[in-house]
């Protein structure tokens, strides 16, 4: 069954119901996602960004070794990526955080000052322009966000989206 894909809105939540083995994807963008896979480039979000543009006009992947970013959309330009998921929900309560990556995890940016590390967030920030948020904790049932980054940067100048928030959020009723 082909996907009828949707136009891109921003703050507004989008409801996809997962139906078939290749994540609602066409024979075509589910080889792209297993050649992702094989070439090592993991299967967290990068799965979710084919799956994004597999479901959304406009969109196509950011080349490989692109640093900052996932997704280019021919409007809105860069856009980065990002999940809730049932590991987010049951283990830590974090939610989703959308810190660049190169600051995320044990000793990454340990060289940095707070202020520098702050610094260095807003930038990537600034710099996407746009957040796409992907919320799996139901799936099959997957729930995706588009949100103005500088929007998302001022209700949460911390770089997390708490999970508690996550339902209002991802503007699910």
């Amino acid at each position: 069954m082909a996907i009828r894909k949707m136009d891109v809105k921003i703050n507004h939540g989008f409801k996809i119901i997962v139906e078939d083995n290749y994540m609602g994807l066409n024979k075509k963008e589910a080889d792209v996602l297993a050649r992702y896979i094989r070439i090592n480039r993991g299967y967290g979000n990068e799965a979710w960004d084919i799956f994004i543009t597999g479901h959304f006009r406009g969109l196509s992947l950011a080349p490989l070794q692109t640093p900052g970013f996932d997704l280019t959309h021919n409007k809105y330009g860069k856009i980065e990526v990002k999940t809730f998921t049932s590991a987010t929900n049951n283990k830590s309560k974090i939610g989703s955080n959308f810190k660049p990556s190169c600051l995320k995890g044990t000793g990454r940016g340990s060289g940095l000052t707070p202020n520098d590390r702050r610094t260095k967030s807003n930038k990537h920030v600034k710099k996407s322009k746009y957040h796409c948020f992907v919320d799996i904790t139901d799936y099959p049932i997957v729930f995706v966000r588009f949100i103005r980054s500088t929007k998302l940067l001022l209700k949460y100048p911390n770089y997390c989206i708490p999970q508690k928030d996550r339902r209002n959020f991802m503007l699910i009723k």
